[in-house]
C-alpha cells in the first residue's frame, strides 16, 4: 500500500491567530475623542438650560440646550475611554520596546483617555457638586492605574540570548513557552536544553535571563 493510501492520515494543525494591535485609524479617534468630550463638558456651562438631564428623561420638565449637550457629552466621554482602553489593551502582547509606530498610537490613545476624564471630571464638578468627590476619585485612580501599567509595560526592555546557536533579543521575561508559541511548536514534541541542561517541561515556563543558551530539538517521526 502506497503512503498516499494510509487509512490515517497526519492531521494538520490549525494556525494559531496571533493578536494583532488595534488599527491606526481607531488610535488616532482616540484623542479626537477625547478633545470633543473636553469641549462639550466645557459647552455644558456656556448654553442656557437646567443641565439636569434626568429630569429631562423623566419629563419633569422640558429638554433645554444644556441638557442635550450634556446627554451627547456623556455618550461620548464613554466612547472615547472605550477606545482609548481598546487601543491599549491590544498592544499588551506586542513586544517591548514598542515600534515607532505603535509607541505613537499609545501616546494617542493616553492622551485621549486624559482629555476625556478631565472632561468627566468638569461635568460631574459642575452638574453633581456634591457628589464629585467620588467621581474626581474615580477619574483620577483610573488615570494613575492606567499611567502606572502602561509604565510598567514600557519599562520591560529587551534582552539577548542565543536559540539554536543565533542570537536574538526578546522581552526581559520571556520564557521557553513564549519562544515554542512564536515558532509554532508544541512543547509536548520537542525537547529544549538551557546552558546545556535538559530542561524538564514542567520548567518552560520559568523566565529565562540574559545570555542564556537555548537550543531546541524537535521530534521526527518515522517508521
Amino acid at each position: 500500500m502506497r503512503h498516499e493510501e494510509l487509512p490515517l492520515k497526519p492531521v494538520a494543525d490549525k494556525p494559531k491567530k496571533e493578536p494583532n494591535p488595534a488599527p491606526a485609524w481607531l488610535a488616532l479617534a482616540a484623542p479626537w475623542l477625547g478633545l470633543l468630550t473636553l469641549i462639550l463638558s466645557i459647552l455644558v456651562f456656556l448654553v442656557p438650560g437646567s443641565r439636569d438631564a434626568r429630569a429631562e428623561v423623566m419629563h419633569q420638565r422640558p429638554w433645554s440646550a444644556a441638557d442635550i449637550v450634556l446627554t451627547i457629552a456623556d455618550y461620548t466621554s464613554v466612547l472615547a475611554v472605550f477606545v482609548g482602553l481598546v487601543v491599549i489593551w491590544q498592544m499588551r502582547t506586542q513586544p517591548r520596546p514598542l515600534s515607532a509606530p505603535l509607541a505613537a498610537q499609545k501616546l494617542q490613545a493616553m492622551v485621549g483617555l486624559v482629555l476625556s476624564f478631565i472632561g468627566i471630571a468638569i461635568i460631574y464638578v459642575g452638574v453633581l457638586r456634591s457628589r464629585a468627590i467620588e467621581a474626581l476619585a474615580f477619574a483620577l485612580i483610573s488615570i494613575a492605574v492606567i499611567c502606572v501599567v502602561v509604565a510598567w509595560r514600557g519599562s520591560r526592555g529587551q534582552m539577548k540570548i542565543k536559540v539554536n546557536g543565533i542570537e536574538r533579543e526578546v522581552p526581559e521575561g520571556a520564557n521557553v513557552l513564549a519562544l515554542l508559541a512564536e515558532a509554532k511548536l508544541k512543547p509536548q514534541l520537542v525537547a529544549v536544553e538551557v546552558n546545556r541542561r535538559l530542561l524538564r517541561t514542567e520548567k518552560y515556563d520559568q523566565p529565562l535571563k540574559a545570555g542564556d543558551e537555548v537550543e531546541i530539538v524537535t521530534f521526527v517521526g518515522g517508521g
